[in-house]
This record gives structure tokens, sequence and C-alpha cells, in this order.
């Protein structure tokens, strides 16, 4: 099977109030349930959350 031509969009922000893995799990929990939303990945160190979005949106 051939891979996709088209990459995935994602959007990258900084959340300089994410302070604790609370913090984290809501943040994750309500992107998740976005229709859009394939992944997310959210760096605590980093303060850093990345939103892939599914194919066409």
């Amino acid at each position: 099977m051939a891979a996709s031509s088209f990459a995935a969009t994602s959007v990258k922000a900084t959340v300089n109030g994410m302070v604790c893995a609370f913090c984290v799990q809501g943040i994750e929990k309500r992107l998740s349930k976005l229709p859009a939303t394939q992944a997310v990945h959210v760096d605590l160190k980093q303060k850093v959350v990345a939103v892939e979005a599914k194919g066409g949106k």
C-alpha cells in the first residue's frame, strides 16, 4: 500500500500556565474530543502542546 502524499497538519503552542500532570491530562482530554483532532502531544517540561489534525481538516 502506498503512503499518502498529503502531510498531516499540526499546530504547536506554548502554554505558560501548564504546571502539572493534571493540566496535561485536561488539555489532552479536551483536545482529543474535537472532531478534527487525530493526535495530541503535550510536553510538560517544555510547556508545548502539539495537535495533529485528521486528513483534510
